[in-house]
């Protein structure tokens, strides 16, 4: 078993946000459905902007299955509605006066004319000249990803979401890839986005690689934000490409190229489309220029593949028809032990749980209040964010006491839930419960974290938990046998060693309580040698191990 230690310091920015909900409260109403022109059939999972006279978008929601969409203006005004689907065209609508105070409501007919994504004949090109043929598939192609990407950013940054997420550093062989140390920490957000790169303007200017400190580089990824900004577009030649390998089957290429190949070191990259269904599936790069430094020393990396260095962003829809990273992940050169070795870093991370993102609703009239609870000492868990799971509209944070109250909610059958850095700890998934909302009724509820989850406060003993990952890959390893051992000379088993043994988990998760503070611990796997740690307090020490042979 290895854990991730004494590595060089290379910094993947990959930056959790935090933004309470803000509350408004908005006077003027367009309430409208999307229908299809030829079959006036609804239209659901449509992205609807609200357009104001100058061109800034003031509003946005994804309509419902029966196509009803609801937006607010935030001022009286003339207006425009921008409809997109993936897989169809774009819609704009007639220009809508808003009244003060008053509600539009409006028929939006849509012609949904499907998007193609045939083969393509990919000529010689230098720069941004491509041929006439090829520059109409790549408008087609942007404007597809275009759509997803903005979805992605809008469900980040429009309200804050609650999101979980889990994240990891990697130490990895430099020729062979495979796992050589690594960790996991979980954590549970209540803010604009999963992950973030560098302002777009930042990065224009100073670079995605850079060097800072002794020792220390920082690496940025590529966000939602940073793809759509003008400074990248400006800044880069794009083009369709088709598959080069037979990974890629089904799916086509939107390549990108820095315009300044002597510039800071910036990306290659390529964002890659399900060619059924225009749907965005995930978005590779590579890094440009003079990145492979340390303290100006170039790494010896002669040899080994330029594509080794870069990074992965995985995109995934929703039910609902919004957009979200799934998961992510960096990688760069680094010296680590031991003696010094040279491996790769990775830094990346994946949501483990994102809310159903519920668009507007003109039936909200339910309201929930109660506490939320720790089952071990009965004590009220204080800032913990409740929402409710299968409708997301906002989130809140219980008080010292650990009450909680949501107003607005739609009524009938649902799933409330909660996050806290303390069930983080314990690397718990989200605390649920099932819940039925009457219109115009308060209902109350009692939530809590169980007994099972975490280890009895104590003065004298902790607890240990973590993952135990594959070697290979880093997954977490359902079923695996796991042993904490201590001696104690007050007992006279097993000559004065104290045993206790554990299984993890479906998520490779295990738990130990009752182990001793200030004592050498011998963790143990099968067919690995035995790690030590010590606990220094009563409080649940995090402690990931690898398994290089499962099932020995």
């Amino acid at each position: 078993m290895h854990k991730l230690r004494g590595l060089a310091a290379v910094v993947l920015l990959l930056t959790i946000g935090s933004c309470p909900v803000v509350a408004q409260t908005h006077t003027q109403r367009i309430v409208g459905h999307i229908l299809d022109e030829a079959t006036a059939a609804p239209i659901s999972e449509a992205f609807v902007q609200l357009i104001d006279s100058t061109g800034a978008v003031r509003a946005a929601t994804l309509s419902h299955a029966d196509g009803l969409f609801i937006l607010d203006a935030p001022v009286p005004g003339r207006y425009t509605l921008r409809a997109e689907r993936i897989g169809y065209a774009n819609s704009i609508s007639d220009t809508l006066a808003v009244s003060p105070g008053a509600t539009l409501r409006y028929r939006f007919p849509v012609r949904a004319r499907a998007i193609r994504l045939g083969g393509l004949k990919v000529t010689a090109t230098s720069r941004c000249r491509i041929s006439r043929k090829l520059a109409a598939t790549t408008r087609i192609l942007w404007d597809e990803a275009r759509k997803a990407l903005e979805i992605v950013r809008w469900t980040e940054k429009s309200e804050g979401v609650p999101f979980q997420s889990v994240s990891w550093t990697r130490a990895l062989d430099l020729a062979s890839l495979k796992l050589v140390a690594g960790d996991r920490r979980q954590s549970s957000v209540y803010g604009q986005r999963p992950f973030q790169s560098a302002s777009p303007q930042d990065l224009a200017i100073h670079g995605f690689v850079r060097e800072e400190g002794d020792s220390m580089v920082i690496v940025y990824g590529l966000d939602a934000q940073a793809l759509l900004s003008n400074a990248f577009l400006g800044g880069h030649c794009f083009r369709a490409v088709e598959p080069h390998r037979e990974a890629a089957n089904g799916l086509i290429g939107l390549e990108f190229k820095p315009l300044n190949q002597s510039g800071p070191p910036d990306i290659d990259g390529t964002l890659w489309l399900d060619r059924k269904t225009s749907e965005l599936r995930y978005l590779e790069f590579e890094y440009t220029g003079d990145f492979l430094r340390l303290e100006g020393v170039p790494f010896p990396l002669r040899g080994v593949p330029r594509s080794r260095f870069g990074g992965r962003v995985d995109f995934a829809r929703l039910n609902n028809g919004a957009w979200v990273v799934s998961k992510w992940r960096v990688r760069m050169a680094s010296w680590g032990p031991p003696r010094g070795r040279l491996r790769i870093r990775e830094q990346g991370g994946e949501i483990a749980f994102a809310p159903h993102l519920a668009p507007s609703s003109g039936a909200r009239t339910a309201a929930i209040e109660g506490t939320v609870y720790d089952s071990v000492d009965a004590e009220p868990v204080v800032g913990a964010t409740v929402f409710l799971a299968d409708d997301y509209t906002t989130a809140t944070t219980t008080d010292r006491l650990g009450r909680f109250r949501l107003d607005s909610l739609p009524p009938g059958h649902h799933v409330i839930a909660f996050l806290h850095p303390f069930t983080d700890s314990l690397d718990l998934l989200p605390i649920t419960r099932p819940v039925f909302l009457q219109a115009d009724h308060d209902t109350h509820v009692a939530l809590a974290i169980p007994k099972a989850a975490g280890c009895p406060p104590s003065s004298d003993e902790g607890g240990i938990v973590g993952f135990v990952q594959g070697a290979a890959d880093g997954t977490p390893l359902a079923g695996v046998p796991i042993e904490v051992a201590w001696r104690d000379t007050t007992v006279s088993v097993s000559n004065g060693w104290v045993e206790s043994t554990n299984t993890t988990d479906a998520r490779g998760r295990y738990l130990f309580c009752n182990v001793p503070i200030d004592h050498r611990i011998r963790l143990t796997v099968p067919g690995e040698a035995p790690d030590t740690l010590e606990l220094t307090s009563p409080r649940v020490t995090r402690e990931d191990v690898l398994q290089k042979a499962p099932g020995s």
